[in-house]
């Protein structure tokens, strides 16, 4: 399974169309996919198919610990591998990365966003949660299939050995490989990863007010800052050296 080059250039925009797609199964199926599970929860208890305010809540906030969790880790992975790579429509063979998060597995910021898709599965309606999840692992891993094709070409043995000893998505709980020394770069991956951090902020804001309007306008302003960083990087990165 390997995503084209046509597919990372565009996965911004790709991925939003996920999300969008997944919202709007909405017009198939009306129930809110936390508030049903919610549901599902009281009636396991003895209760009525009702959601329990409580509940409900706990299921978001939930999920907001979820997303903080995937910001973070593509935080971590970005002060390593850094911002100006994370963010780049071309792929890079160059190098390979392996201090930090990349020490315990190979996508750490692959699995961000994918923690990040789960955890707005909740805001779904049942059937949007499932294709937001489905339509993420599979878009996922077309993307890590295409960049560890062209790092296997173009890296050879030295790649190989990285591929074998540290795993693809699921964390090993020590070090697969002793620290290079690389030091991170903390304040240029907070603030390229600062969209993700929105995505907590937002859940945060409907479980305590289960309004969600608020959860929009929070995620629209979020998306419009992206666009003016965005916007800023690209002209920055246009500028001729001097």
């Amino acid at each position: 399974m390997r995503g084209s080059e046509w597919e990372f250039r565009y996965r911004f925009w790709i991925i939003l169309g996920i999300y969008v797609v997944a919202y709007a199964c909405y017009a198939i199926d009306a129930r809110n996919l936390g508030f049903w599970l919610a549901a599902r929860w009281n009636v396991f208890r003895g209760g009525m198919p009702r959601p329990s305010p409580e509940v409900a809540r706990g299921i978001f906030l939930a999920a907001a610990a979820l997303a903080v969790l995937g910001a973070w880790l593509r935080t971590w992975a970005a002060a390593y591998l850094h911002t100006e790579v994370v963010h780049d429509e071309r792929r890079h063979d160059d190098r390979v990365v392996a201090d930090g998060p990349y020490r315990h597995l190979r996508n750490p910021l692959y699995l961000g966003m994918l923690l990040a898709g789960v955890s707005m599965a909740p805001m779904m309606s049942r059937v949007g949660g499932v294709v937001l999840v489905v339509f993420m692992v599979v878009f996922s891993l077309r993307l890590i299939g295409g960049e560890e094709a062209l790092l296997t070409a173009s890296r050879g043995e030295s790649y190989l050995r990285f591929r074998d000893a540290v795993p693809s998505l699921l964390p090993a709980l020590r070090p697969r490989l002793p620290a290079s020394g690389t030091p991170p770069r903390w304040g240029q991956a907070i603030l390229g990863e600062a969209f993700f951090y929105s995505f907590p902020l937002a859940l945060a804001v409907f479980a305590l007010t289960f309004n969600a309007r608020w959860f929009g306008w929070v995620l629209t302003i979020a998306l419009l800052l992206r666009g003016v960083l965005a916007n800023l990087w690209w002209r920055r990165r246009a500028e001729p050296v001097t």
